[in-house]
């Protein structure tokens, strides 16, 4: 693990040494200020990287940060940061439980179809599910 930045109860590294894997990870008590500006540290990061190899995106939520901060609508802020999405990474993987993070991110699929396989967005409910999804992608199993 390379750690790129660390904010209050957020993080963004390297998951791999080859640097193809990019984490943005959220801990208990998680603020949405901090999640912009991770966001953007993850692009920044992307636009630098994808110039030379192939990037994936795990934006995981700690199983126990199970609740959104509560300033501000948690589907609006979803919507922000999917609308800053920069285009070069190769496929972005939501990670969380079943419990209310899940369920937001879950409805923001549906409603801005980011579930569809045919979308550079997957959904998955564990860290290790994301990282097959990712190798499966690598092997164009989806």
């Amino acid at each position: 693990m390379i750690t790129i930045a660390q904010y209050p109860n957020m993080k963004l590294y390297w998951y791999d040494d080859d640097r193809t894997v990019l984490v943005g990870q959220a801990e208990p008590g998680w603020e949405w200020e901090y999640a912009h500006k991770a966001m953007k540290s993850l692009n920044d990061t992307i636009s630098v990287w994808s110039q030379t190899k192939p990037i994936y995106v795990i934006l995981y939520f700690a199983p126990n940060a199970y609740h959104f901060p509560k300033a501000g609508s948690a589907l609006q802020h979803m919507r922000q940061i999917l609308d800053e999405d920069p285009s070069e990474e190769i496929l972005t993987v939501f990670v969380a439980e079943g419990n209310m993070v899940g369920n937001i991110i879950r409805l923001a699929s549906r409603m801005y179809r980011i579930a569809d396989n045919q979308s550079k967005f997957r959904y998955v409910t564990t860290f290790e599910r994301a990282l097959d999804v990712i190798k499966e992608h690598k092997l164009g199993d989806v």
